[in-house]
């Protein structure tokens, strides 16, 4: 029997990532309204790719971001293939550390470049995404020579 992270072919995981990226951000959602705006409705963002190449995206929604993807990799019943949610939570730390300049991550530098290459290596992985995760790849490997 197959288990569940192979249940998709990689020419198949591309268009999953596109889906995912375009999927929109709704962090709270649940949340009772109030008179101060969501970072979402602040920073006018509205999908998953607007929040990871912002330039100044708000930190909070990056941490949420990591989370969901994080639980969804190790959940057995995900919403998404762990191979996306993988993508996703290590563009959430890219992300929070060149934009925000902020680690959200307990993972160390070595960590981090050896899951970035790990990723780099998928050829279904867009542009955007590859670009966002090569300057992170950059970026802790810069500051591991120091």
């Amino acid at each position: 029997m197959l288990r569940p992270e192979h249940l998709w072919q990689p020419e198949e995981l591309g268009p999953v990532l596109q889906h995912q990226l375009a999927a929109p951000l709704d962090f709270g959602q649940n949340a009772p309204p109030s008179a101060t705006p969501s970072p979402v409705e602040s920073a006018g963002l509205s999908t998953v790719r607007e929040l990871l190449e912002n330039a100044h995206p708000p930190l909070t929604l990056l941490q949420q971001l990591k989370a969901f993807a994080k639980a969804q990799a190790l959940d057995p019943n995900h919403l998404i293939p762990p191979e996306i949610a993988e993508v996703v939570y290590y563009a959430a730390i890219v992300a929070a550390m060149l934009q925000c300049g902020q680690r959200i991550t307990q993972l160390d530098d070595d960590a981090l470049r050896i899951g970035l290459n790990g990723l780099l290596e998928r050829s279904w992985l867009d542009e955007g995404m590859r670009r966002l995760l090569t300057s992170g790849l950059a970026y802790f490997s810069k500051t591991s020579t120091l």
